[in-house]
């Protein structure tokens, strides 16, 4: 597989207090991306404007922000979740950490609530948030307050998986209805729970939609299994990943990057793997979490390293690893190793296009630039 990195210039038109930030939600919608929420400082939201970003560059980058007082506009709030909704070409909004004593944002735990916050919509032509007022299913909760979880969506139907609530850390997953806006309760995933985990959608070769999950944090980094539930049975398999040609796995990580590969990609040939199909791209993360007595204040040891997961054609249980060493375009300088990024990907007529941005290093800064990470077809 081909790869390549090549700068993403969005500076102009933006503030330069507004580039930098980490912990924040990146969202790609046809030829832009969406930015919401992070810090600069640890604990310290940096503001509820939306930063949208012409991927082609043909449009200086702009900031959005409510016309007045009383029009409906999330709070600011880090380690929240947004996701595109390619059908509606609208974004979701949901949970994270802000307020003065900067717990968790309280969501609706109870019918007919209105004064608390509950699931976003930012309809994206015409740059608006709508707050909805969504309802619990039959046997089924509202989702628990938390921050630093992840999302994803499959159809019409919006997960929100693990993360932190005022104490501890979840393995539950939730569903709701973009429809109906109706809220199920789902089967945990295997523990431990976790915050900084990653979770996207994928669909197995008989065109069942899963999800899948690598990773995570619960006081310690975390690695594998795979974990993989199946939307239609509501059950939950993990399986062990190899890396090819190399021992072991890839290095354990938290607040990562993972995203699915297009499902009309070319098969690949590998060796003693055979044909298989690549389903996900995995990248970068803190690999060493930072010390105790810093927390969420101090930074560790982080990555920069990009893997996809192949799948086996003859045996589609069967998944590895396989390490890609990307290029980058025009002798630019790498992106350097990171956690706390948001990304989000789109497909491509040759591939996958990865935008990740900003994030935290190992000095402990907060990192503005922005980075393509396109993938080709091309055999392995």
């Amino acid at each position: 597989m081909q790869a390549t990195w090549t700068p993403v210039h969005l500076a102009a038109g933006v503030p330069a207090n507004l580039i930098s930030r980490s912990s924040h939600c990146l969202s790609v919608v046809g030829r832009r991306a969406f930015i919401f929420g992070g810090e600069l400082k640890p604990r310290t939201p940096i503001g509820n404007e939306v930063l949208v970003v012409d991927l082609d560059g043909k449009d200086p980058s702009r900031v959005v922000e409510p016309a007045s007082a009383a029009q409906a506009w999330p709070i600011a709030r880090v380690g929240a979740s947004m996701v595109a909704h390619a059908a509606s070409k609208a974004l979701y909004l949901w949970g994270g950490r802000g307020g003065k004593d900067m717990s968790p944002i309280e969501t609706r735990r109870g019918d007919g609530e209105q004064d608390t916050d509950d699931l976003w919509r930012f309809d994206t032509v015409q740059e608006k948030w709508t707050k909805l007022e969504t309802q619990r299913g039959t046997s089924s909760e509202f989702p628990q307050d938390r921050s630093y979880h992840t999302a994803a969506i499959a159809g019409d139907r919006l997960f929100i998986h693990a993360g932190c609530p005022a104490s501890g850390r979840l393995a539950s997953l939730e569903s709701i209805e973009l429809g109906d806006l109706t809220w199920s309760t789902l089967p945990s995933a295997p523990e431990p729970g976790r915050g900084g985990t990653v979770l996207t959608a994928i669909e197995s070769p008989t065109g069942a939609k899963q999800l899948i999950r690598w990773g995570g944090f619960c006081g310690y980094e975390l690695g594998g299994p795979l974990d993989i539930f199946d939307i239609a049975s509501a059950t939950w398999t993990s399986s062990e990943v190899s890396l090819l040609n190399i021992s072991g796995q890839p290095p354990k990580r938290s607040v990562h990057g993972l995203v699915p590969y297009p499902l009309g990609a070319k098969s690949i040939s590998h060796g003693t793997f055979g044909e298989a199909k690549a389903i996900a791209i995995m990248f970068m993360g803190e690999g060493q979490g930072a010390p105790k007595e810093l927390g969420h204040d101090g930074a560790g040891k982080f990555l920069d390293d990009v893997y996809a997961l192949l799948r086996s054609l003859s045996e589609p249980s069967t998944f590895a690893w396989l390490r890609i060493e990307p290029k980058v375009a025009n002798s630019s300088i790498a992106p350097q190793p990171r956690g706390w990024f948001a990304f989000d990907a789109t497909n491509t007529k040759n591939g996958l296009e990865i935008i990740a941005h900003g994030g935290l290093n190992e000095a402990n800064e907060r990192i503005g630039d922005a980075w393509r990470l396109s993938i080709g077809h091309a055999a392995v």
